[in-house]
């Protein structure tokens, strides 16, 4: 099943847009808005397919990254906004910075200072997008040596796109609107109290677990490099789950299931020939399904 399902991009899409279809099915509505949210999660899924196999993060030719991104996307079904996209966005911009920089670091710096003007643009539209300069700075620490001028770099450029930003608005007499850059964090821990997580989360995560367990059994052409990777994700998944943990902010989550994703891919890709990794593949495809119709009818 794994291998029917992601051995092509074609295939890969056409099943993502079915696993979509369901979902908006689910859903039980059927809108303009909503279906322009739905194609952008299809984008976002094809970017980061796009960006693994530009970079060879899996060492293997698989459009899995794409189907369980799209699988995974479930979560951001009940709550579905264009922040999440935003953060999608924000994600794939800094994973392409980062991944190229590891093969320029002769371009280390422009790469920084392009990252000061992805979150300061996404500051802008996001006021929480600040939190993001910890984890997208342990990534690019990972890919390579920076020294603290590029850091330094990295924050001037940040704070230069919002004084512009804060400078236009001030211009239009949009005053007001410049409250709007400080962040603003209401604890409301209930959005996290959902079917979805209760059920789909747990497997997830004993999946990744396996996943790592099993890590030295799995054939990579280059070993440490991949399972050095593996940790990068990792470290990734623990810092966004503890920024949604501490600020109860859902929009995070896609800085979740993107690494989540990544690693799930190494999982299914590496063991799609074994009946127990097909078994766990459809598993995971039955519960999401499923848990986003328990939702919704415990909801109504």
């Amino acid at each position: 099943m794994i291998y029917s399902v992601s051995r092509n991009n074609a295939i890969a899409i056409a099943f993502s847009v079915l696993l979509l279809g369901v979902f908006l099915f689910l859903q039980g509505e059927f809108n303009l808005n909503l279906v322009i949210k739905y194609g952008l999660i299809l984008c976002s899924g094809i970017l980061m397919n796009a960006l693994c196999s530009r970079f060879n993060i899996l060492g293997k030719k698989t459009s899995l990254p794409l189907v369980i991104f799209c699988l995974l996307s479930v979560f951001l079904i009940p709550n579905l906004s264009y922040a999440h996209l935003v953060y999608c966005a924000v994600w794939l911009v800094v994973f392409f910075l980062a991944f190229n920089r590891g093969e320029s670091q002769s371009k280390s710096i422009n790469y920084m200072i392009y990252l000061g003007i992805t979150l300061g643009i996404a500051q802008t539209v996001e006021n929480t997008s600040v939190l993001l300069l910890v984890p997208t700075f342990i990534l690019f620490s990972q890919t390579g040596p920076i020294n603290a001028r590029a850091y330094v770099t990295c924050f001037l450029y940040f704070f230069m796109v919002l004084l512009g930003y804060s400078g236009i608005l001030y211009v239009m007499e949009l005053d007001e609107n410049l409250y709007r850059l400080i962040p603003s964090i209401q604890l409301d821990y209930a959005v996290f109290n959902t079917v979805l997580l209760k059920v789909l989360m747990p497997y997830v995560l004993v999946l990744v677990i396996f996943h790592f367990l099993n890590l030295g059994n799995y054939k990579f052409r280059y070993p440490n490099v991949t399972r050095f990777l593996n940790q990068s994700m990792l470290i990734q998944l623990v810092i966004a789950a503890l920024l949604i943990l501490f600020t109860a902010q859902d929009v995070y989550l896609p800085y979740v299931l993107l690494p989540v994703a990544i690693l799930l891919s190494f999982a299914f890709r590496y063991k799609q020939s074994t009946a127990y990794a097909n078994a766990g593949f459809a598993v995971l495809i039955v519960l999401g399904v499923g848990a986003l119709w328990m939702h919704n009818y415990l909801i109504l």
